[in-house]
């Protein structure tokens, strides 16, 4: 698992947060556009599976120099509203990975998906 500096700096370098976060928020049902959630998704579900320190610093919960906080992006209200817009089973299996991630890394997150 990468270290917290290595995280940041392939999020920084990779801008992939920003990418992911502007695939969730495409309307549409063609094809293309549900593929490309379905992977964003999928992405997100590796992100979380980080530990916990990790994950704060992605969620701006920690002090960190990158632009790539997940909540102020609105990640989690994108799942949200992907999870309630989709029929879709493996993207409803994927998102309930993520938070499952996130709920299974603390308490405090736990928390947050839970609001």
């Amino acid at each position: 698992m990468c270290g917290k500096l290595d995280l940041e700096e392939i999020l920084e370098e990779t801008q992939i947060v920003q990418l992911v976060t502007e695939i969730l928020k495409m309307d549409g049902q063609e094809t293309l556009i549900h593929y490309s959630k379905l992977e964003s998704v999928w992405i997100i579900v590796n992100l979380f599976f980080a530990d916990e320190p990790e994950i704060n610093v992605m969620l701006g919960l920690s002090p960190s120099q990158g632009n790539y906080h997940l909540a102020e992006l609105g990640i989690l209200s994108l799942l949200n509203k992907t999870l309630n817009e989709t029929t879709d089973l493996r993207m409803v299996t994927l998102i309930y990975f993520a938070f499952g991630n996130l709920i299974d890394t603390s308490k405090d997150l736990s928390s947050l998906v839970q609001n």
